[in-house]
């Protein structure tokens, strides 16, 4: 996870905090997606395409971090961690190329 690219340690920590929000297992990417944006405007990060964020998601899933959804890849595609969310939260508080990432874990 720390080998992971920029943004996809946003959608990672963004996953860890939408699964503690809404108390679920899975996410939906849409609303992953509108997480990972508004985190990137409000840091003044470059904002991610919908496309670079799907292909990142896609990233995650053939490296079985993340578990995807069979079936089309879309916006309502259902996404869920692979790993416990504390794991992931311990993997990248102290990532140095995001240091704003640890107020959201």
């Amino acid at each position: 996870m720390k080998n992971c690219p920029k943004f996809g340690k946003v959608i990672l920590a963004a996953m860890v905090h939408e699964l503690y929000r809404s108390g679920l297992g899975e996410v939906l990417f849409d609303k992953l997606a509108a997480t990972v944006f508004s985190w990137c405007h409000v840091n003044r990060e470059l904002l991610p395409g919908y496309d670079t964020l799907l292909k990142i998601c896609c990233k995650l899933g053939e490296s079985k971090i993340v578990l995807c959804e069979e079936g089309t890849k879309h916006k309502l595609q259902k996404l869920q961690l692979n790993y416990p969310s504390d794991d992931v939260t311990f993997a990248l508080k102290e990532s140095p190329d995001l240091p704003w990432l640890s107020k959201y874990l």
